[in-house]
């Protein structure tokens, strides 16, 4: 279902009475008044799933995007030195320094209590309504905290590079160069107002001192916990807490409930690499033989800490666990450039290039003290045929390599909360699934020690047209292929048991209870190697320059038009042999399995008209998306076979197509009479019109998602304008 009125289940600021089978009947639906002190009917909207849990349709309560940040604010501050000496005729010193620190700060939703956090009957601060109601049963609260708390997520991270490097001649027109290079990264990050459970619970768990301990009320309204005769030590401190209707929670039970998550990223890195290039041969005619060949070496590590928080996966929400491992890599590579013939019968020139690289990555974790090395041989052949004047023809192949990185290989999380939106899974062997077959467990993401590098086949035919009866005229056509094999990428839980339970894959990731298959109590939803992902599509550029005097005599400066395009026809990816394939190609929603890769709309156009005369610069840009499907795993009434009844139905399957107009402008004024020197005004003003999004809703999980469209192609901010000055001296 796409509609307006996005809300989230049983998400309101009065607080409501969950749709839970402990609760009597006439209780369940029931809304806080204002003041908490009675209760209304609460107006649930539809779609309300099962779970009672994740997005609905209209009803009571804050819109799903009321709290998502449009932008997040960030400063950013770089410096940057370089210099260079000539130590004698043939050598060369250089160094290069930088030093860059980011800030960044974003607002993020409280996370209420949960649905299995349970509200008994004798809590004093239940309104006598509800209480007569409840006759007896206690009952699940749903709250949005959102309008009593603020939880910021903040990080400041800082970045040094420096380099030292020599570059010389050897003999003939053969150069050298060699660098050391040194990287450090420090990011710290933190986030306010995280819900821990246990003292959650307590807190809820209001009850009348007296009452508990002489069964006399004294209006004394304690946590229950402190009054046991040996109370649990983290109840200590505990202040009870009414979340009935709006501003009635305490500051101090809240800081008893909702506390910081914190951590600390260090990364240093190591690079030596060593190169020489020249030519190797005269050839016969067409031009030079050249070859260059090179090693680099790599020392990389870094550590991930958390601040030693006490009881730390208690917490609803965490940065993760701990983690810390260090990557080595040593490569070596050759390349030969050959000229095959030139002002040839058959054409102008052609050309063939070649390339090799051997790798060796050696991967270590520090946690579980594993360690793994991979060898691989990456490799490329191009050629480029001038075949006459104007018209050109070019081709490559490559194999490429890539290991697995840092998170991806140590990155330790939490589980996440059995019974949260995400902790929740469909189990196909509960009768009556998938109407009634959630299932509540936690699902484990994050790296994985196991996966192997990805290796690609990349193919690319294309043409090149500069026709001679119009100057300044350039056209190409260009068709790609790429082929990836065992991707990494992330499988969410559901697929993990979707996977098993259809193709019988995955299931050793999975654990069951006392009770079988039908009581999931554990997912490891860490990352995968996928089977394979395939891409294909054309790549269309056209671009004129013309010289305005050309066009009349006296007129100065000059106009651009290019215009690019991209076709995608292809975006296969399939998780195992034993899997179908799934075509992703045209689809501009946002992509739910995996979600490491995005597809995009049919027809993607960029085009700019630039006007430059001496110091002035102006452009005009403009970018656009096509109509595009939504889910292409889903039937809307656009496709055919639609019908509501299906189990994959949706209301609409297409994403509407946008358009963004942009325009920039600059102005240099030279200082002194050398040209390196200038003040550069400039300002730009992005979508123009201010357009807005399609809607593109997803994403986000059941919680929702930060924005009701899809943000890796259409604006979420609106018209922006920009302006400042840049001085080069």
């Amino acid at each position: 279902m796409i509609a307006p009125g996005s809300k989230q289940a049983f998400n309101e600021p009065r607080g409501v009475v969950r749709d839970a089978t402990v609760t009597a009947a006439a209780a369940r639906y029931k809304r806080f008044n204002d003041n908490g002190t009675g209760v209304v009917q609460f107006d649930p909207g539809r779609f309300l799933g099962a779970a009672l849990i994740g997005p609905r349709q209209g009803g009571d309560g804050a819109s799903t995007y009321d709290d998502s940040d449009i932008q997040t604010p960030v400063k950013r501050w770089v410096g940057y030195i370089y210099g260079e000496y000539e130590l004698t005729d043939t050598l060369k010193l250089q160094t290069e320094l930088t030093y860059a620190q980011r800030t960044a700060s974003n607002s993020s939703y409280i996370t209420g209590p949960r649905s299995t956090f349970l509200v008994k009957p004798d809590n004093p601060y239940i309104p006598a309504d509800l209480r007569t109601l409840l006759a007896g049963t206690q009952f699940s609260l749903g709250k949005d905290l959102d309008v009593v708390l603020t939880s910021v997520n903040s990080a400041e991270a800082r970045v040094f590079r420096g380099l030292i490097g020599l570059e010389g001649k050897l003999f003939g027109d053969w150069t050298w160069d060699a660098y050391y290079q040194y990287g450090n990264n420090k990011r710290h990050q933190d986030r306010t107002n995280n819900r821990v459970n246990l003292p959650f619970q307590y807190a809820l768990d209001a009850v009348d001192e007296g009452l508990v301990r002489t069964g006399v009320a004294n209006g004394n309204i304690v946590c229950r916990e402190l009054t046991k005769a040996a109370p649990d030590p983290r109840a200590q401190g505990c202040k009870p807490m009414n979340l009935f209707g709006l501003n009635n929670v305490s500051q101090a039970s809240l800081a008893y409930v909702y506390r910081p998550v914190v951590e600390d990223f260090k990364y240093t890195q190591h690079v030596l690499s060593a190169s020489a290039n020249g030519s190797v041969f005269e050839g016969w005619g067409a031009g030079a033989i050249t070859a260059a060949a090179g090693l680099d070496y790599r020392a990389e590590g870094g550590d991930v800490t958390h601040g030693n928080i006490p009881d730390y996966n208690d917490y609803a929400f965490t940065f993760g666990l701990d983690y810390s491992g260090d990557i080595t890599v040593l490569e070596s590579f050759g390349e030969l450039n050959v000229p095959v013939f030139k002002n040839a019968p058959i054409g102008d020139s052609f050309e063939l290039n070649g390339a090799m690289r051997y790798t060796r990555n050696h991967a270590r974790n520090n946690d579980s003290k594993e360690e793994k090395t991979s060898e691989a041989v990456s490799w490329k052949v191009s050629g480029v045929y001038d075949v006459t004047g104007g018209f050109r023809l070019r081709a490559s192949r490559s194999r490429d390599i890539r290991a697995a990185g840092f998170r991806e290989l140590f990155l330790r999380n939490v589980p996440t909360e059995s019974g949260s939106t995400s902790g929740l899974v469909d189990n196909p062997a509960i009768p009556g699934s998938p109407q009634t077959g959630d299932d509540p467990t936690p699902i484990l993401n994050g790296g994985s020690f196991a996966l192997t590098p990805e290796k690609a086949d990349t193919t690319t035919l294309g043409a090149v047209f500069s026709p001679p009866f119009i100057p300044g005229l350039r056209m190409s056509l260009d068709w790609y292929q790429i082929k990836i094999r065992d991707a990494v990428t992330t499988l969410g839980g559901q697929r993990i048991v979707d996977f098993c339970g259809q193709y019988n894959l995955f299931c050793d990731r999975i654990t069951y209870g006392a009770a079988g298959k039908t009581d999931i109590t554990f997912i490891d939803a860490r990352q995968v190697n996928l089977a394979k992902l395939e891409v294909r599509g054309f790549d269309i550029e056209v671009d004129y320059r013309l010289a305005l005097a050309d066009v009349k005599a006296g007129w100065t400066g000059s106009l651009n038009f290019r215009v690019l395009g991209n076709h995608q026809y292809d975006f296969i990816s399939q998780a195992n042999q034993a899997v179908p394939e799934i075509d992703y190609a045209g689809q501009s929603g946002p992509v739910g399995d995996g979600g490491d890769f995005n597809p995009a709309p049919p027809w993607v156009w960029n085009a700019f008209v630039t006007y430059d005369n001496a110091g002035f610069n102006t452009t005009l840009s403009w970018r656009r998306y096509s109509e595009g499907i939504y889910n292409v795993q889903r039937i809307g009434p656009e496709d055919a076979g639609y019908s509501p009844q299906l189990t994959n139905s949706i209301t609409t399957n297409r994403v509407k197509g946008a358009s963004y107009f942009n325009i920039a402008m600059s102005y240099q004024i030279p200082l002194g009479g050398t040209g390196d020197r200038s003040i550069e005004l400039f300002g730009s003003l992005d979508n123009i019109f201010d357009r807005t999004p399609p809607v593109s809703p997803g994403g986000g999980g059941g919680g929702g998602s930060n924005y009701p469209t899809n943000p890796v192609y259409f604006d979420t901010f609106g018209s922006k304008r920009r302006a400042g000055i840049r001085i080069r001296y």
